[in-house]
């Protein structure tokens, strides 16, 4: 899973998505989150998250200096409770855990805007924000930037589910 932004690729791996590759969730040498420098192949940083449980990090979003990663189950006998991590893009700092509290699989990308994350009915607080427009997955001319607007979280905040409330 891969995002970019102002010259680094951040990219994450997967070791649980089908029956068969179970086996992988319990080694850990795949759950890492590394940042490129894409001019010269250079590592920056590499974020070892070896010591959570998860099968798969489903999408990874830059917004406003961070880079925030989101676990899920999908394809996966085990589930583990969903996981949110917020990792300071300059420097691979992670700042967050987010627990959701369940293992709920969801196979929709997720949309940063307001100060908050929206994902399948599921809203959660990052911080302060403003309203902003999503390019989605696939950014700017289908480019697969993967990030939102700065403006869609100024402050970041302590991160919290959020109740749903339709208009």
């Amino acid at each position: 899973i891969l995002c970019y932004h102002d010259g680094t690729l951040f990219s994450s791996q997967c070791g649980g998505w089908y029956l068969f590759q179970n086996e992988l969730t319990d080694k850990t040498s795949w759950k890492n989150i590394t940042a490129y420098e894409i001019r010269n192949g250079n590592i920056r940083w590499d974020l070892d998250l070896s010591e959570y449980k998860y099968s798969n990090i489903h999408d990874v979003v830059y917004c406003n200096n961070y880079v925030y990663a989101i676990t899920d189950n999908t394809g996966s006998a085990l589930k583990e409770n969903r996981l949110l991590f917020r990792i300071r893009a300059e420097d691979g700092y992670l700042e967050e855990v987010f627990d959701f509290g369940f293992p709920k699989s969801i196979c929709a990308s997720p949309v940063i805007s307001n100060g908050k994350l929206f994902e399948a009915g599921i809203v959660t607080y990052l911080g302060e924000g403003e309203k902003s427009d999503w390019y989605g997955q696939y950014g700017v001319h289908q480019l697969n930037h993967n990030a939102a607007s700065d403006n869609a979280v100024i402050n970041p905040g302590k991160m919290r589910n959020l109740e749903f409330k339709p208009l």
